[in-house]
């Protein structure tokens, strides 16, 4: 008969395996072990344990993975042994219990409060076996490992040290985060019980920056919730202090608590800045973020952008003119836009200006942007043809900046975004399943064609929020909104939950952000047009002058600060999906809209884009 394993032999093995460090270990491990004169519990032997598995009462799926894989170890021993959820309608708890990731159990509560993302630990708490991860995927390499150690099939008897305590830690960019002296561990995130969308983005940007800097995963509720002493609120919540104007935001102490507070145009620039100036990306020594108590106001206000005489006081917009391959910008407040009088700027790519090859340019010019890229010092124009031709080239100058051609994918739009880098969505063409969205390293270099790409279902629309540093991207059927991360030359899209969604009219085409309001997005589909509002998630199908405004196969829409509206609509001129008038909506004292119509009779166009080189208005 085989002797008896015991915990004798399997400490020793642990405390070697633990010294000679293992293949999955996750980093140093704080091991408090005892001699063998301590004493014992008994898990099982003689073939009987009065021992349950308990797991969380919603449980991941890796915890009730690792319950049944612990479950089926024990069997392997020949014990049957019970698992379920921690409450009473599953088991009633008992003195001898082996807990499972983060159950209601005071002995859980006590050993993995402490734990982040990467850490876990297997302990023994009076009777009580503790298995738990820092996430729920560590909670079953935990699990895994107390089988490994102490559960090998055949084991006829387990003991385990009064007290055991194995952790293993893991490595952080962020060795430890404080603020005002107090762990972050301490702290619980605070968020308004009707929390904008915006609101909610702000609070998940926070947890999930402290997350990945320092491993702590913060514990998010409302303000219904009864107030605790160390809270980091984030927006208008009822314990938030005065409200805010739209574009200005607070950061201060209240007693031991933090307020990032701000208006629907602030609230993520608040967040955005608290990271950026009190968490590091990384450090080695321990982090201490003062936060004073005095209540700043800070302004969240839109950018001067350099003089260019182009474009002071002027309200122009590009055409996208395929009849004549060009980009031509016309000052819509002319005595007559269609005149030659009333052209500001004309543009192609040539070898002259530095393009050693337009391959893919051809006669589909399908968007023109104006940005002023802070990298260069400079105005620049991006331009799309869904022929394959992408561009960036200097404003006024026209000379290259950045070029390359995605040829069969349909280039439709195109953003510049503050690092240099551009952002394009690509419709597929006629095949639409090719439809996504690329950025493109073109802070890399003129000619760097490295790009990451996700798939979006014939893609038409990407448009930077530089309020909320989101980029907007638009398909046959959904908005969705994504997060960049990564760096300049290895970028990352992150798709943001809550944001955007199936929009309700099919057939996405345009993507532009509204010229009173920053808020809401302009959206056209096949067969009428719509306003999307970020702050509130909705979509807004009767928007002012919508009866009007509303048209089939709308190519572009635009607003500027004084309300007017610009459209282009196919009309089957020179292409079907061309026209030679543009038209323009201006809206009276009382809300309605006049409409003025301008016939190009030398030109074709795809669209006629506002050029302004603001993201948001």
């Amino acid at each position: 008969m085989r002797s008896n394993r015991i915990v004798y032999v399997a400490l020793v093995l642990m405390v070697l395996i633990l010294l000679c460090g293992c293949q999955d270990k996750l980093g140093d491990a704080d091991v408090t072990t005892t001699d063998t004169s301590e004493p014992m519990i008994t898990v099982f032997e003689s073939g009987v344990t009065r021992y349950n598995i308990i797991w969380p009462t919603r449980p991941a799926d890796e915890e009730f993975s690792a319950a049944v894989k612990l479950q089926g170890a024990f069997g392997a021993c020949g014990i049957t042994i019970t698992h379920g959820r921690d409450n009473v309608d599953d088991i009633p708890e008992t003195e001898y219990e082996i807990l499972i990731g983060k159950t209601n159990r005071e002995e859980s509560a006590s050993i993995c409060s402490d734990l982040r993302n990467n850490d876990r630990v297997i302990a023994v708490s009076g009777t009580k076996i503790v298995l738990c991860g820092g996430t729920p995927a560590l909670t079953l390499k935990a699990v895994e490992r107390f089988i490994s150690d102490y559960l090998p099939a055949g084991t006829e008897s387990l003991l385990l040290v009064d007290g055991l305590y194995i952790k293993e830690g893991g490595s952080y960019p962020v060795v430890e985060l404080l603020i005002n002296n107090k762990n972050i561990s301490a702290f619980r995130l605070v968020r308004p019980a009707a929390a904008t969308k915006l609101e909610t983005y702000a609070a998940q940007l926070l947890s999930d920056a402290i997350r990945e800097r320092t491993g702590v995963s913060l514990e998010s509720v409302n303000d219904r919730a009864p107030a605790s002493e160390y809270e980091i609120r984030i927006g208008a919540t009822a314990r938030s202090g005065a409200a805010l104007g739209d574009y200005e935001y607070v950061i201060y102490a209240d007693g031991a608590s933090i307020i990032i507070n701000g208006g629907k145009h602030a609230i993520v620039r608040a967040v955005l800045d608290f990271i950026a100036e009190h968490l590091p990306a990384e450090s080695e020594v321990a982090v201490n973020a003062e936060i004073k108590s005095i209540r700043t106001i800070v302004k969240n206000e839109k950018k001067t952008l350099p003089h260019e005489p182009s474009l002071d006081g002027k309200n122009l917009v590009a055409l996208c003119d395929q009849k004549n391959a060009s980009v031509v910008v016309i000052d819509i407040d002319a005595p007559d836009p269609t005149s030659e009088p009333a052209i500001v700027w004309t543009w192609k790519p040539t070898s002259e200006l530095g393009f050693s090859s337009t391959s893919g340019y051809g006669n589909y010019v399908d968007e023109a942007i104006l940005r002023y890229s802070e990298v260069l010092g400079s105005y620049v124009l991006c331009v799309t043809s869904s022929s394959g031709f992408m561009g960036v080239a200097k404003y006024p100058s026209g000379e290259a900046v950045w070029s390359g051609v995605a040829s069969g994918f349909g280039p439709h739009s195109i953003e510049y975004l503050p690092n240099g880098n551009v952002a394009v969505a690509c419709s597929g063409n006629s095949n639409i399943d090719n439809g996504c969205i690329r950025i493109y390293t073109a802070s890399q270099g003129r000619f760097s064609g490295k790009y990451i790409s996700i798939p979006l279902t014939s893609a038409h629309g990407v448009v930077w929020d530089d309020i909320n540093e989101l980029l907007w991207v638009l398909g046959a059927t959904e908005l969705r909104a994504y997060r960049i991360g990564g760096t300049d030359a290895d970028p990352t899209l992150t798709q943001v939950a809550g944001m955007g969604g199936a929009i309700p009219t099919s057939g996405g085409h345009n993507l532009s952000v509204s010229g009173t309001d920053p808020d809401c997005l302009w959206i056209s589909g096949s067969r009428a047009a719509c306003q999307y509002r970020k702050s509130t998630g909705t979509f807004i199908e009767d928007y002012p002058g919508a009866p009007a405004i509303n048209g089939v196969g709308i190519k572009s829409m635009d607003s500027f600060p004084d309300g007017r509206v610009v459209r282009a609509l196919a009309t089957n001129v020179y292409k079907a999906h061309n026209t030679d008038r543009m038209v323009i909506f201006k809206f009276g004292a009382d809300g309605t809209p006049t409409r003025r119509e301008y016939v190009f009779p030398d030109r074709a166009f795809y669209k006629a884009r506002k050029f302004s080189a603001h993201y948001s208005n």
